[in-house]
């Protein structure tokens, strides 16, 4: 949703539930229904029915709002698919997101509007104090970008990023 250049995405916090049986329950309750004080879960994975998601509070989705702001006004250019579950794509020429939805890693291999360079994915840390803490992402003479991306991952990077 962040990295399409359409809609003005809401970025809310919810709690765990079990779908479908569970998805009419609240949050934890008192007995008199008044919902109990706000403790986020540790992770969204680990979470049991009722915790707390705080998704405005992730470190991965603030990053990705800032990419939104970053590659605002551009378009998206040169599509990349698998046929399957994988995607890539350019914001013009001020950034890129790849994501793998598949259950082994594929290979990308897109053109982009990027300048050459290094960049540093802002999904798995960004820059921190001009040092990469993410994973480095190289783009080509030519806007060439290849890389093996794991199962269920995403990269985004952008002109910010580039080292």
């Amino acid at each position: 949703m962040l990295a399409q250049p359409y809609g003005y995405p809401s970025i809310l916090s919810s709690f765990a539930f079990v779908c479908p049986s569970g998805n009419s329950m609240g949050p934890r309750s008192d007995a008199d229904g008044w919902t109990l004080p706000v403790s986020c879960a540790a992770s969204w994975a680990t979470a049991s029915p009722g915790d707390w998601l705080c998704e405005h509070r992730d470190p991965h989705i603030a990053r990705m709002v800032d990419f939104r702001r970053r590659v605002a006004g551009t378009a998206i250019t040169g599509w990349w698919d698998n046929d399957a579950n994988a995607i890539a794509f350019s914001r013009g020429d001020k950034g890129f997101v790849a994501i793998n939805r598949e259950s082994a890693s594929v290979t990308v291999n897109a053109i982009t509007s990027l300048p050459p360079g290094t960049y540093c994915d802002l999904i798995t840390g960004g820059l921190v104090g001009g040092a990469c803490a993410g994973t480095s992402v190289t783009v080509s003479a030519g806007g060439i970008v290849q890389f093996a991306l794991a199962s269920d991952r995403a990269i985004a990077i952008d002109v910010s990023t580039r080292r």
